[in-house]
């Protein structure tokens, strides 16, 4: 079904994982190697082959029977006849024995098919506009801080497409006040041989509230040729294979109980293989409540998918603020609304183990979205607005939600609905999510938590984009050596994984590792790193919250972590930090970070294990042994000064699941609840300090707690008193700080590296004099600002340095204290479009690159003064001047004045003819004269008086001819209509009669459907507009074109429309017409048959009578 609901056929109304848990599987897959009972008819099958041998060994087999198929990503899909299922059977059992394929063989084909045809707006009801749901969902907050998905792409895959969809979506920007959009249309089996106006509907809802919700993403629609499940399907895969986006749409599916398991099993792989790749997949949950038009509850495939996210729907109401209920219900012995439910054979994952998800089965939807076609949303179909609703609308807009997390993280989410279960446990949660505690789906309620119809709710955007950010960052337990070895330079251990959990954890990376820790914002790591590609060699360095890292692959695949073992140890040096990982093997990775470490001073010995960019915290990890650990070079014995701590950004007890426990070999590191506690250290009376540049010095910041106030001295020298010191270091080495007090005397040595300064003198290869402001960071965390030069501390040794200014490439390097760093940036081109007038105007621009499109040249120059001529036969020609400067698009208009002086001036305008924005580069021709439009859809032409044949063109609309008449100056504006699509294969059904007699009945014919695959008309039948409580006749007769209908009454009016349903999934509609006694003349007509009929059957009567009476 395709999951899209309109207002005029919506039966609502306005008042209306355990902890060892492995990957989610079907619980039960079947794939067919026998000969079944009653093989008749024509079967499907297709097969999940992701690589090159799988394939050749399927295509082999088909091209050796001539079964023609079709293959796209990782799908072979083929429909065969029953006759050769035994062979097809028999050698896909074999080919999967020997290679591992998975394959599905069924019963004729199953479309995904679409239920309705969306009313126009105005016709009932609530709609929205994108700005309306920005602000109802927390989108605003988002766009604020230039979050709109910029950089990520959504892919929507769809079938047939939308032949007008250039127009429509153009249309919907314009009227709602986005950006134009990045869109490319892709066939990847062809482009389709028919239309269908429901998928097109849908494919340009789809694209419209993926693009509004995330006006800065890229998106991409694949078509598939039919509605065919398997061929969706193969777009799907073929999306994933080729990686075009970070998240893809499906607003389309069917009942899990008319899609085969083995089928499901098979697609199940392509969802597998996009969560591995990092690729968010967002489904549709339906939009028939929790019977999904069958007899019992069931949900809809692929929402049920344990690697998609289901969307539900809602009913949005603006009632300052939004409120909001589950759509759904109970009516004419069926159910609507959120698809939702329980599937019957998808097991429940892992990360639905918790509040309120009771069952054994996979439960859905994840999360919900604005769905009632009563409260629905805008969207331009075939040229016209729509009023549109159904869970279909929450799929793009969710994807759209997904690409703002994705720009915010930096990187691809991938898998999130873990994560999102997450949020649900902790405090959070109501945060992130608004909880849908009102409403049903006509078989289960809403209730607080997630539920079964709205799953965990709506979304809050910012808060939900920002929490899944620090949740995201790395947690995880360590244990800090705290008291005397504040004084530690160097920290070693021997770290050796026991075994390798086949974890779930799609997107992490489990790092073991030895280092310095101050707080979670200040500390230096350097360990073995694992995750599902394979083994890493890491060390990081963050300071004051940035971030060094320098990371190396070991091995490939996860699985070469166990048993691995290596010598891992970091040490303080007088110019930053040397780090080292020493591999059984004999190879050794040595990381140096050059740099001043400010929290040196003040930071402990530690060991531990992080889990970073995991989606979910209850995941294993490998149980590692940490041994033989040395700080200072001598052996940690005894009961040290030890401190259990966990990482984590939102201060959440117990939020990591690592645990750590010591035995007499040191510290065993593994999956679990982590103990809490130990000494601190401080109160022992140490010194700790901070160190940071300064004006010509080393500045060192000191302080020590639970003392007595008392003197500081530097090398004996009293320089301070009371409880913090700072001390400018005016030059390197090793100093004596002490702190004296009554009772107390306590110091530590303080390694000042040597410094000093160098000068980085920047300029740019452009053809200017200016100097732009540019950006350095010196020694990955010391940053600068300024122009051609400037003074920047530095390290007696090779320090890095990076540089950023607008406009130009970025600069990386090294420089040495004392000397000068010379740097020409290298700027990027810089554009300039040019708009010309009139339409023979060219332009002559020496050495620079231009491309014409129309009116509008596009300019591409290093920046640099250009001149740039602009000239036409008959006009003085204009020279433009330009400075071109790097990072700075130019604009510019030239409009020539011709040489002639009798002429009149005519300003025009071309606007679109059913929304008036205006229509950019269009031409506009006057008899032999031709202009085009600028960028505000506005041209000037000089002609002599008189009349002229006016032609107007451009793309996507209809050629405009008409003679004007210009004797004076004048104004004129024209307006275009778009574009007709041929559709010449398009059935089109009509009324033919409609005629209500005898104030009670009323005949209904239309125009027989004469194409092929006949399945059904369907007619629906209300009283209301919006088609709220319809009634439905089916008649599947091709040639039975008339229905008679009853209670039909005086007064009243009905509307109706036919609708016909084809055996390969499409839909055409005759589009709403009205019936009643509207029409004077017809109802007068009706009189006069009521009247006579009276009249007839009162003349009947006397006459029996009569006879009665005489044959007595």
């Amino acid at each position: 079904m395709l999951i899209l609901s309109s207002a005029y056929l919506s039966t609502a109304s306005v008042s209306g994982k355990p902890s060892h848990s492995v990957k989610p599987e079907p619980v039960a897959a079947t794939a067919s190697s026998g000969q079944p009972v009653n093989v008749t008819g024509i079967w499907s099958g297709e097969a999940y082959v992701p690589d090159a041998t799988q394939a050749a060994y399927v295509t082999g087999l088909l091209r050796q029977m001539g079964i023609n198929y079709t293959y796209a990503g990782s799908l072979i899909s083929f429909t065969f006849p029953a006759s050769a299922y035994s062979e097809i059977a028999g050698s896909l059992s074999a080919i999967r024995q020997a290679t591992g394929i998975e394959y599905a063989l069924s019963s004729g084909v199953h479309y995904a098919v679409p239920y309705i045809v969306p009313l126009q707006v105005g016709s009932s009801g609530i709609y929205y506009t994108p700005s309306q749901i920005a602000k109802a969902y927390q989108f605003d907050e988002a766009y604020s801080e230039g979050v709109y998905g910029n950089g990520t792409t959504i892919v929507i895959v769809d079938a047939y497409g939308d032949p007008n969809l250039n127009y429509d979506v153009a249309a919907f920007d314009n009227i709602t006040g986005l950006p134009p959009i990045n869109l490319k249309v892709i066939y990847p089996m062809g482009e389709p041989a028919q239309y269908n106006s429901s998928w097109a509907v849908e494919t340009s809802t789809d694209v419209e509230w993926a693009h509004a919700m995330a006006p800065g993403a890229r998106v991409i629609l694949v078509v598939a040729p039919s509605a065919d499940s398997n061929v969706l399907q193969q777009a799907v895969s073929y999306a994933v294979d080729e990686r075009l986006g970070n998240v893809i749409s499906l607003s389309w599916g069917l009942p899990e109980n008319q899609v085969g398991q083995s089928q499901m099993e098979v697609a199940n792989k392509v969802f597998e293989q996009a969560a591995a790749e990092n690729i968010t997949v967002v489904a549709a949950s339906g939009d028939q409540g929790g019977l999904d038009g069958e007899s019992s509850p069931t949900v809809n495939f692929p929402a049920s998918d344990p690697y998609v996210l289901a969307v539900g729907g809602t009913s949005l109401y603006y009632d300052n603020p939004y409120q909001q209920t589950a759509w759904g219900g109970y009516y004419d012995g069926t159910t609507f609304g959120s698809g939702g439910g329980f599937s019957a054979n998808f097991s429940r994952p892992y990360f639905q183990a918790g509040p309120g998800i009771n069952s054994t089965m996979r439960g859905l939807p994840d999360v919900a979205m604005v769905a009632n076609p009563e409260t629905g949303v805008l969207v331009v179909t075939d040229g016209t607005e729509r009023q549109i609703g159904g869970t279909s609308v929450g799929a793009p807009i969710w994807s759209a939600i997904i690409a703002l997390i994705d720009q915010f993280d930096h990187r691809p989410v991938g898998l999130i609905t873990p994560m999102l279960y997450q949020i649900y446990r902790t405090p959070y949660y109501s945060d992130a999510f608004v909880q849908i505690t009102q409403g049903t789906n006509g078989v289960y309620n809403a209730g607080p938590g997630w539920n079964p119809v709205t799953g965990l709710g709506t979304p809050m955007v910012y808060n939900l984009m920002v929490l899944t950010y620090y949740l995201y960052l790395p947690y995880g337990t360590y244990e800090e050596f705290t008291g005397s070895y504040l004084n530690a330079t160097s920290v070693s251990a021997q770290v050796s994984m026991r075994d390798y959990v086949a974890q779930y954890v799609i997107n992490g990376t489990d790092f073991y590792y030895v280092g310095f820790y101050n707080d979670e914002f200040n500390y230096t790591k350097v360990g073995i790193g694992v995750n599902s590609t394979g083994v890493y060699a890491i060390a990081e360095v963050e300071q004051d919250g940035q971030v060094a890292l320098d990371s190396r692959q070991v091995a490939s695949g996860a699985a070469q972590a166990a048993g691995f073992s290596a010598e891992i140890s970091a040490s303080y040096t007088d110019y930053g930090l040397s780090e080292y990982i020493n591999l059984t093997s004999g190879i050794v990775y040595h990381f140096t970070f050059n740099t001043l470490v400010s929290f040196k001073g003040q930071s402990y010995p530690i060991i531990g294990v992080d889990v970073a960019g995991s989606e979910y915290n209850l995941s294993d990890i490998s149980t590692a042994q940490f041994s033989g650990i040395l700080i200072n070079g001598t052996a940690v014995s005894g009961q040290p000064d030890v401190y259990t701590g966990t990482l984590d950004y939102l201060n959440m007890q117990n939020y990591s699941s690592v645990n750590v426990s010591s035995n007499s070999a040191g510290y065993l590191f593994s999956t679990g609840v982590p103990r809490i506690g130990g000494a601190q250290g401080n109160g022992t009376g140490q010194i700790e300090y901070w160190l940071a540049f300064g004006n010509g010095a080393i500045e060192g910041h000191f302080h020590t707690r639970g003392l007595p106030p008392g003197v500081w001295y530097v090398n004996g020298t009293a320089v301070s008193t009371g409880y913090n010191m700072t001390f400018p270091f005016s030059r390197g080495g090793i100093y004596l700080v002490t702190y004296s007090a009554p009772g107390v005397d306590i110091s530590r040595y303080v390694a000042v590296p040597y410094f000093g300064y160098a000068s980085l003198n920047v300029s740019t290869s452009a053809q200017t004099d200016r100097y732009e402001v540019y950006n350095a960071t010196v020694d990955y965390f010391y940053h600068y600002t300024g122009s051609k030069s400037i003074r920047v501390a530095a390290l007696d040794t090779s320090n890095s340095v990076s540089i950023t200014a607008k406009g130009e490439h970025p600069y990386k390097g090294n420089v040495t204290a004392g000397e000068g760093l010379n740097v020409t940036l290298m700027p990027y081109n810089v554009t300039v479009t040019l708009y010309v007038s009139p339409g023979t105007a060219t332009v002559d621009a020496k050495h620079v690159s231009m491309v014409r499109d129309g009116g509008f040249y596009t300019i591409s120059s290093t920046p640099q003064e250009i001149n740039l001529t602009v000239s036409a036969s008959g006009y003085y020609s204009d020279t433009i001047q330009l400075e071109l400067l790097p990072g700075r698009n130019v604009t510019e208009e030239a409009q020539l004045e011709p040489l002639a002086t009798d002429y009149v001036v005519v300003q025009g305008a071309v606007e679109d003819a059913l929304y008036h924005y205006p229509v950019v580069n269009a031409n506009v021709s006057l008899g032999s004269l031709y202009v085009y439009t600028n960028g505000t859809g506005n041209f000037t032409a000089y002609v002599e008086p008189g009349t002229y044949s006016v032609r107007i063109e451009a793309p996507l609309y209809r050629n405009l001819s008409s003679n004007e008449t210009f004797d004076r100056s004048s104004s004129v504006v024209f307006y275009l209509q778009p574009q007709e699509v041929n559709v010449s294969v398009i059935p089109h059904i009509y009324l033919l009669r409609n005629f209500p007699f005898l104030f009670y009945f009323a005949y209904v014919s239309w125009s027989q459907y004469t194409g092929s695959g006949f399945q059904s008309y369907t007619l629906y039948i209300s009283n209301s507009s919006s088609f709220t409580n319809y009634t439905t006749m089916t008649i599947t007769s091709q040639k039975h074109t008339y229905v008679i209908l009853d209670n039909v009454y005086p007064g009243k009016t009905y509307y109706a429309m036919v609708i016909v349903r084809t055996s390969n999934g499409q839909i055409f509609g005759s589009g709403e017409f009205r019936i009643g006694y509207t029409n004077i003349g017809l109802l007068a007509l009706n009189v006069v048959i009521v009247v006579g009929i009276v009249l007839y059957v009162t003349y009947a009567v006397r006459i029996f009578r009569k006879r009665k009476r005489y044959g007595e």
